[in-house]
C-alpha cells in the first residue's frame, strides 16, 4: 500500500495492529479489467463490476462452502455466476434490469452448438450486407422498409450517427431473422458493440457524449470479433465439469423465487449509494435490443431498483421524509440527521438505500443454510461533504440480521475521490 493510499484510508479501516497494512492487490484482480481477457467474462464489458479473480479468491478463502447454491443477488454482467459455473458450482443470480439479466443468462449458457453459431453468423453477415447494399441510405426510410423501429431513446442521433445506426438496425434485423437457436448469443455480441459505436465516452463510469462526426466508426468488424471470442471460449475453455446457473429477472429484496435454506454461500457487489444509475447507463442497450420502448419504463425500472436515482426515482425521493428502519437508524447514527440537514433528496436517497439493504439481508438470512458465508463488495461515498461509510453501516446490518464473524477486507482506494475505497464485508450465517 502506498503512502498516498494509506492517507486516504477511512478511520474505520485503520488496523488495530499499527505494523500491519492492508494487502495490496493489482487493479485487474479487483475491477472489471480482470474480465476483459477472461473467457466468457469478455463477452460483455460492464465497467462498474468486479474482477472474476476477486470472486475466485473469496471462494478459495471459504472452502466450507460445499453444499447448496451460490447466490449472486445483484448479478450485473454475471461475473459471480460465470466463475461458479467454471468451478462446477451451481448458482443463482438475481438481476432487476432485464438487459443485464439477459447478459448474465446468455454469458452462462454454454450448451449451444458452435457449428450453429458459425452458420448463423455467416447468414447474419450475408443478410446484413444485402440489406445495407440495397436499402435506402436515409436511416428512417431504411427502418421503415425493414419494418422495424428506430430506438425510441430521447435524441437518438445524439447517441448514434445515422450511418452507424443504419448498420446496427441491419444487424438487429438479420439476427432476428437468421439467429435461430443462437440468436441470444448474437444479440449479446450486438450489445457488446453498443458503447464502441455510440457518440459517448465512459469517463469515470458515467457516460459522456462526445463528437465523433469525423471518426471511422466500425460496426461489422467488432461484431464479428465478439462472436469469434464466443466461439473460441465455447471450443476451448469449457471445463469438464460445469455448474448450472439460473438467472432470475427479479427484485433482490425478497428473493421469493429461492427456497428457504437452499443457499450455501453469497458473493455479490450491490449498487453503491453514490447515485450511479445502471438503468441510465444501459439505456442504449435497453432501447436498441428492445427491452423497453418508452422513457416511463426506464424511470419505473430505476424507481424500483435498489439505489435507483434516475428520472421518476428522484422525484419520488423529494416527497416527504424517508424514515430509517430500526436497524438502519442504529447503523447510520448521526449520518442520518447530518444528511437530511444538508439535503432532503440525498438524505432520503441514502436512507432508502440502506432500508432496502436491510430488507434484502433479512431475506438472505432466510435463504441461506446455517454456517453459510456471505461476502459483499461495497464502496463508501461522500455526499454533501458527509462521508457515508457503507462498509461500516453494512457490517452493522449484517449483525442485526443474524450474521456473525464479520470481517472487513480492504481492497483498494478508488480513483473517484479522496477517501473513497472498496471493501469486502464478510460474515457467516449463525442460525
Amino acid at each position: 500500500m502506498t503512502t498516498d493510499e494509506a492517507a486516504r484510508l477511512p478511520e474505520s479501516l485503520v488496523l488495530a495492529d499499527a505494523t500491519a497494512t492492508p494487502r495490496r492487490r493489482p487493479r485487474h484482480r479487483i475491477t472489471f479489467e480482470g474480465g476483459l481477457d477472461s473467457p466468457f467474462h469478455r463477452w460483455f464489458r460492464l465497467t462498474p463490476s468486479y474482477s472474476p479473480h476477486l470472486v475466485g479468491h473469496w471462494l478459495d478463502e471459504h472452502p466450507q462452502f460445499d453444499s447448496g447454491r451460490l447466490l449472486e443477488p445483484f448479478s450485473g454482467a454475471g461475473t459471480t455466476c460465470i466463475v461458479a459455473t467454471r468451478r462446477g458450482l451451481d448458482s443463482v443470480g438475481f438481476e432487476i434490469n432485464p438487459f443485464l439479466a439477459f447478459v448474465s443468462r446468455t454469458s452462462t449458457r454454454w450448451d449451444v452448438s458452435v457449428d450453429e453459431l458459425r452458420v448463423a453468423l455467416a447468414a447474419v453477415l450475408s443478410s446484413t450486407a444485402d440489406l445495407l447494399s440495397s436499402g435506402p441510405l436515409d436511416v428512417e426510410e431504411f427502418a421503415a422498409e425493414l419494418g422495424t423501429v428506430i430506438p425510441p431513446i430521447h435524441n437518438v442521433y445524439r447517441w448514434w450517427r445515422p450511418d452507424v445506426l443504419r448498420q446496427l438496425l441491419a444487424l438487429r434485423q438479420s439476427i432476428g431473422k437468421h439467429g435461430g437457436d443462437v440468436a441470444d448469443h448474437l444479440r449479446l455480441a450486438l450489445a457488446e458493440i453498443v458503447y464502441s459505436t455510440a457518440n459517448i465516452t465512459l469517463g469515470r463510469l458515467q457516460l459522456f457524449f462526445v463528437d465523433r462526426s469525423s471518426h471511422d466508426i466500425e460496426v461489422i468488424r467488432p461484431f464479428k470479433e465478439v462472436v469469434a471470442r464466443m466461439i473460441e471460449d465455447l471450443e476451448r475453455h469449457i471445463p469438464s465439469r460445469v455448474g448450472r446457473a439460473q438467472i432470475i429477472n427479479s427484485d433482490s429484496r425478497g428473493l421469493e423465487e429461492v427456497p428457504d435454506g437452499s443457499i450455501g454461500a453469497v458473493f455479490t457487489s450491490p449498487p453503491y449509494p453514490n447515485r450511479y444509475s445502471y438503468v441510465w447507463n444501459t439505456r442504449p442497450h435497453l432501447y436498441l435490443l428492445e427491452f423497453i420502448s418508452t422513457p416511463r419504463e426506464a424511470g419505473d425500472l430505476d424507481t424500483v431498483t435498489i439505489a435507483g436515482t434516475w428520472g421518476r426515482a428522484t422525484s419520488v425521493l423529494q416527497k416527504g421524509v424517508v424514515e430509517p428502519t430500526e436497524n438502519v437508524a442504529r447503523a447510520m447514527g448521526r449520518v442520518y440527521e447530518d444528511l437530511h440537514e444538508q439535503s432532503l433528496l440525498m438524505g432520503n436517497y441514502v436512507t432508502k438505500f440502506f432500508n432496502d439493504m436491510d430488507i434484502h439481508l433479512a431475506a438472505v438470512g432466510r435463504k441461506v443454510m446455517s454456517g453459510a458465508p456471505i461476502g459483499y463488495v461495497v464502496g463508501n461515498t461522500e455526499t454533501k461533504g458527509i462521508m457515508v461509510e457503507t462498509h461500516d453501516i453494512l457490517a452493522s446490518l449484517f449483525e442485526a440480521n443474524g450474521f456473525g464473524r464479520i470481517e472487513q477486507d480492504y481492497l483498494r482506494a478508488r480513483n473517484s475521490g479522496a477517501g473513497l475505497v472498496e471493501v469486502t464485508v464478510s460474515g457467516v450465517a449463525e442460525s
